[in-house]
Order: structure tokens, then sequence, then C-alpha cells
């Protein structure tokens, strides 16, 4: 299950700390979580392949709006 929140998590499996900007970037799949924590725009706690199967799950496309 994941629960998103603010500060420290007891047990939690991965806590990923990072900004805005990069959290936004990995959703959209326009950063890999790989590159994010080697670029030192993403730190991880936990199981590194837990944190790229999160953002295979929770990534979005972005809406396209048709030509007018």
């Amino acid at each position: 299950m994941l629960e998103p929140s603010l500060g420290a998590a007891p047990d939690a499996d991965l806590v990923v700390e990072t900004d805005a900007e990069t959290y936004f970037l990995l959703s959209a799949g326009q950063l890999q979580p790989k590159d994010a924590v080697k670029s030192g725009r993403a730190r991880i706690e936990g199981d590194r392949v837990l944190f790229e199967r999160c953002f295979r799950v929770l990534t979005f496309a972005p809406r396209v709006s048709a030509a007018a």
C-alpha cells in the first residue's frame, strides 16, 4: 500500500527525498529513477528496484489537446 506523507514513516520499505520538479519529471517519464539518484536529484533509503517500480506504476501521460 502506498501512503505518501511528510516526515518519517515507521518501517517504510522505501523512503524517497526529492523536490517537486524532480518528482514531476519522474512521474512524467522524462527522468529515469536511476538517473535521478545518480545525479543527486533524488535520495532513497530502501530497495532501489522498488523505487524504479514505483515510477513505472505511478507514471502519468501528459494530456495532449486536439488541434483546433
